[in-house]
């Protein structure tokens, strides 16, 4: 993670001194250029910085668990990123409902996470669809987030929930800082869950999740 941080001020430095090697030359369409890469470099920045404060607090947050429905959570996380789902024309659809013994706040953060990154790796030849699944497993719910974009490198699948790491081929564009699955899975463990990717998936991505059912006994 600290390696991936200084990439851009690595690029920073970089452009900086290209640019005043093109301004002493008198290049002035150099110097623009250059400029421009500064710019970008440094743009990069803030989101990363985010994710990463994002990251830090989800490992330390207190959570408070309540009953809520599932169609509710993802109905919350869908409503605050309505204007990405519209303009890319997804759907998101809650295939079975359940009552979930959770923080709501942090389950929201993971739908919202999960959602936006299945809007980040759309397809841009097909409609996104998502679409969320819950089925009882044992003392767990086990629950799945799918998409049909273009899914995970089976070779980063297994590490795709370290910070920064970016597991997904995203097409056309590098967006995403690769901490929102980091920041998932903190707030999955700290339910008493786990998370995965399914690499046997092949028509997109599938994110399995589980939580508990059943009440853990104290210590």
């Amino acid at each position: 993670a600290a390696h991936d941080l200084k990439a851009p001020v690595r690029h920073v430095l970089l452009y900086g001194e290209l640019l005043e090697e093109a301004l002493a030359k008198g290049d002035v369409a150099g110097a623009r250029r250059h400029a421009k890469s500064v710019r970008d470099s440094a743009l990069v920045l803030p989101g990363m910085i985010d994710g990463m404060l994002e990251y830090s607090r989800s490992a330390y947050t207190r959570i408070t668990l309540t009953d809520v429905s599932l169609g509710e959570l993802v109905q919350t996380a869908a409503a605050q990123l309505a204007s990405d789902l519209k303009s890319s024309g997804g759907s998101v659809r809650v295939l079975a409902d359940a009552r979930l013994r959770c923080d709501s706040t942090l389950l929201t953060t993971v739908f919202q996470n999960l959602i936006a990154n299945a809007i980040t790796s759309r397809r841009r030849d097909r409609q996104l669809e998502i679409r969320i699944n819950c089925a009882r497993d044992g003392e767990d719910w086990r629950i799945t987030v799918e998409d049909n974009g273009v899914g995970f490198d089976p070779d980063l699948a297994a590490v795709a929930f370290n910070p920064l790491a970016r597991g997904i081929h995203v097409a056309g564009d590098g967006e995403g800082a690769g901490i929102g699955l980091a920041t998932c899975r903190n707030i999955i463990q700290s339910h008493g869950g786990r998370i995965f990717v399914d690499p046997s998936y092949r028509q997109g991505a599938r994110i399995v999740f589980t939580l508990p059912a059943v009440a853990k006994p104290a210590g």
